[in-house]
């Protein structure tokens, strides 16, 4: 399941002809062109299962809560993603909301701060695979 902006790129890219895989003679490839239709398989999808329409809402209410500034509505949007999650009965999405009601402080804390650890997260995952590879 692409982003909404991923898909409209796709559909952009299979407009205007896009190649997304050069041909080679010496693999045997041939050169591909951006396929579109992918509103329309995605659409399909979402009309066959519940479960994948729940998880793009609750992917587009995420997106939406981490671009507010403040704290009041940061936390009320995040509420309304547990409460999606849990609306699922499914496990996974249920574990989802457990862990975010868990970790709401730190969560709300980036609409204050406006800083992440991701690149302490990047460095640490290129040690272990430093690691792994010595």
């Amino acid at each position: 399941m692409s982003g909404k902006d991923t898909r409209k790129r796709k559909e952009r890219d299979a407009r205007a002809g896009k190649v997304v895989l050069r041909g080679s003679a010496l693999f045997g490839n041939e050169e591909a062109l951006q396929t579109g239709g992918a509103r329309k398989r995605y659409e399909e999808l979402i009309s066959q299962n519940e479960l994948p329409f729940a998880c793009d809402i609750a992917d587009e209410m995420l997106s939406r809560a981490y671009g507010y500034r403040q704290e009041k509505r940061m936390r009320d949007a995040m509420e309304q993603v547990v409460e999606v999650c849990r609306g699922t009965k499914d496990r996974y999405l249920a574990r989802v909301s457990c862990l975010a009601e868990g970790h709401m402080d730190g969560i709300i804390a980036h609409a204050r701060h406006q800083i992440s650890s991701g690149k302490v997260e990047g460095t640490n995952c290129m040690i272990k695979t430093l690691r792994r590879a010595g």
